[in-house]
């Protein structure tokens, strides 16, 4: 999906040229389609602005994936929560929101947790375009509450433009520019009943979980948490190591909450779906 720029001068360059055209550019918002082919107010302008392909690239990837939990969101009993961990710039909250309107299940609320402050005013942005109901959440998520910063190990403009932000707790005294991480728990009164966990935060999806058990706990039937494994190849390339076993992690992290295996969704990468069972 994305360009490969072998070093930070090449990449430095596409920003600045993408800024310079996104200047000649005189609609900031218009139409374009969803993968689930719903049309929508999407602003190319304002994606160049942050570094971004002035296209809709964000809006069709994962078209699988997308599918089939839509699938799973318009069979959600009323008033669950769709909440999206790790919303990037907002094409998974945004399709499923557009969807949800369409097909009348304005009951639907919408969350989009997303700890980059660029992506959140992005999300926030479309989502008033469109005339949508989205809550955005401008934190990370995690297992517990602190404070974390931006890995050093990145670029930090070429990772908010693909999706590979990573964040490192902070130790000892925090300052302004740190940014809070929460527990889903913590949120509890406004986003229960939920009715999809939608997780895609970089390997760290696990404890997202384990700091989200008593809103599980309390799902209802049918709800379902859906978590981004990554194969070996990219494990590795992002650094977790080769005795780190993300996929167990989250199955460990989710047992005992009466939720049982789904079938994979296979698509840009591998997601592991666990349903709500029916308590007899």
């Amino acid at each position: 999906m994305c360009p490969t720029y072998n070093n930070e001068t090449r990449w430095k360059e596409f920003l600045k040229k993408a800024r310079r055209e996104n200047k000649e550019m005189k609609a900031d918002s218009v139409e374009a389609h969803t993968v689930l082919n719903d049309k929508v107010i999407w602003n190319f302008s304002l994606m160049t602005a942050v570094g971004a392909r002035p296209d809709d690239g964000q809006l069709k990837r994962c078209k699988k994936h997308k599918k089939v939990e839509a699938e799973y969101l318009l069979d959600m009993p009323e008033g669950v929560a769709f909440c999206d961990v790790g919303a990037h710039f907002g094409d998974t909250v945004i399709t499923h929101a557009v969807h949800a309107r369409k097909h009348k299940r304005d009951d639907i609320r919408f969350f989009a947790f997303e700890p980059n402050k660029i992506k959140a005013n992005f999300i926030r942005q479309v989502a008033k375009d469109n005339q949508l109901d989205i809550t955005v959440v401008n934190t990370a998520v995690s297992d517990k509450h602190t404070k974390c910063r931006e890995k050093k190990d990145f670029s930090k403009e070429r990772a908010v433009w693909n999706g590979s932000l990573a964040y490192d707790t902070v130790s000892g005294d925090s300052s302004s520019g740190d940014i809070d991480m929460i527990t889903l728990d913590s949120m509890k009164e406004m986003i229960s009943p939920i009715g999809i966990l939608h997780l895609d935060i970089e390997g760290h999806e696990a404890k997202a979980i384990l700091g989200a058990r008593d809103i599980l706990s309390e799902a209802v039937h049918g709800s379902v948490v859906i978590a981004e494994v990554w194969n070996k190849n990219e494990q590795y390339r992002r650094g977790l190591g080769k005795d780190a076993d993300p996929e167990n992690d989250i199955v460990t992290a989710i047992d005992g909450l009466n939720f049982q295996r789904q079938e994979d969704i296979m698509d840009m990468e591998r997601n592991v779906v666990f349903k709500k069972k029916k308590v007899v």
